[in-house]
């Protein structure tokens, strides 16, 4: 199965569970406190928790930007995430270990957000080891270290440029949107 399709597959359950689109919702509103689990220079990750078929899920959130940026920009407000999901995509493709993520957007307060899936599964898991950069750590299960990258766009080690500031300058529009597209996003 497809990067995408698997998305499409978790974007899915994600709407069949009533309690994740209502954190979310309230989360986003600001009006809900989740656990917070770590951040980067331009995001902030909280956990979701654990969707049925196990799956654990956590929001991740761009910060150091103000919410009317985004307002001003409209669809390209969606850019961020639309990236960073084809990014995980174009990393998978490659053999990479990446979080599985999906985008989606909230109607009345005009709000994208992006579901990513919570690699620590639900425990402080990700491991930041010697040689590690800023994109990518290790799982540590069973004793055995997997490589994982999460902080998709910085780092140019697979040999591919990074499609993220090429695309946000304004290029997006309802055609190019892939993850963000109305028909392939969690509708809240």
């Amino acid at each position: 199965m497809s990067y995408f399709e698997e998305s499409q597959k978790l974007r899915r359950e994600i709407e069949n569970d009533r309690d994740i689109c209502v954190k979310i919702k309230a989360f986003e509103k600001r009006g809900l406190e989740l656990e917070f689990m770590a951040s980067g220079g331009r995001n902030s990750h909280y956990r979701l928790g654990q969707l049925p078929s196990g799956l654990w899920i956590a929001l991740r959130e761009s910060v150091g930007y103000e919410r009317g940026e985004f307002e001003e920009l409209g669809l390209i407000g969606c850019a961020l995430y639309e990236t960073y999901c084809q990014e995980a995509e174009r990393f998978h493709e490659r053999g990479k270990r990446v979080p599985l993520s999906v985008g989606g957007y909230i109607k009345e307060i005009e709000t994208p957000f992006l579901v990513v899936e919570d690699l620590g599964e639900g425990k402080n898991g990700v491991v930041f080891g010697t040689g590690c950069s800023n994109s990518r750590g290790y799982i540590e299960r069973d004793g055995k270290r997997e490589e994982v990258w999460f902080d998709l766009g910085k780092d140019d080690t697979l040999g591919m440029e990074s499609i993220t500031n090429k695309r946000i300058d304004g290029l997006f529009d309802i055609r190019s949107l892939k993850y963000f597209h109305p028909t392939a996003r969690i509708n809240l």
